[in-house]
């Protein structure tokens, strides 16, 4: 009985010593069997001497834009100024051709008016001859009234109108007082005496104002 006890004594003890002398290398191979864990951090700023791979895309790819950009604005930037120039030569042709054409019809107007007054001159020159010739007053006297007469014509002819003077009250948008009359009448008051030279309009401008003689009662 007891040689049985000593017996299983011996092989447990034996089993134990096994477990124990187990080979290293099988806890090592068994803790390299467990997966490893690899914390690195990406945070650029925690190591200055380290830039990011998407830092440097991002370092390259923004250059490349601006440059795009700038590149684009540049050529925005050159048709902006063609347009302007275009629009600046432009007005300055139009301004020119304007000042031609008012150049063009102030001298029509100008030919059109004298033309309308060479006969008048030339019929004054005619009477002037003729009274010398017939040494007549009357012949001169009819030349003048037809050298006025064609003066009036061709004032009616350009729009001008010759301003009515004749025994009405004084208008100083139309009439200059060159000299005031004393009357007895009180109708005649501040009424047009006489027309010492004639007024002209033309439609509602004043050319010339009519110089007048006005009444004044004491």
């Amino acid at each position: 009985m007891k040689e049985k006890d000593l017996q299983n004594e011996k092989k447990q003890s034996e089993v134990e010593g096994k477990g124990l002398a187990q080979d290293p290398s099988e806890e090592e191979k068994s803790d390299s069997d467990e997966p490893k864990v690899i914390v690195k951090d990406r945070r650029f700023w925690v190591d200055k001497d380290v830039v990011p791979t998407d830092a440097k895309k991002l370092e390259e790819r923004l250059p490349t834009f601006l440059e795009r950009m700038k590149t684009q604005l540049g050529q925005k930037d050159k048709k902006l100024q063609e347009v302007v120039g275009s629009l600046k030569e432009e007005q300055e042709n139009f301004k020119k051709r304007v000042e031609r054409d008012i150049d063009t019809q102030v001298a029509m107007a100008k030919m059109k008016l004298v033309s309308s007054l060479l006969p008048a001159l030339d019929n004054l020159g005619r009477s002037i001859v003729a009274a010398e010739s017939a040494h007549s007053f009357d012949s001169l006297m009819e030349g003048i009234k037809l050298v006025n007469a064609q003066f009036k014509d061709c004032l009616k002819d350009c729009g001008v109108e010759e301003i009515d003077s004749a025994d009405r009250p004084f208008n100083p948008k139309t009439d200059e007082a060159v000299q005031m009359v004393p009357v007895e009448d009180k109708e005649k008051d501040n009424v047009i005496l006489a027309c010492l030279e004639s007024g002209y309009r033309l439609g509602d401008k004043i050319i010339k104002p009519a110089k007048v003689t006005v009444g004044k009662a004491a």
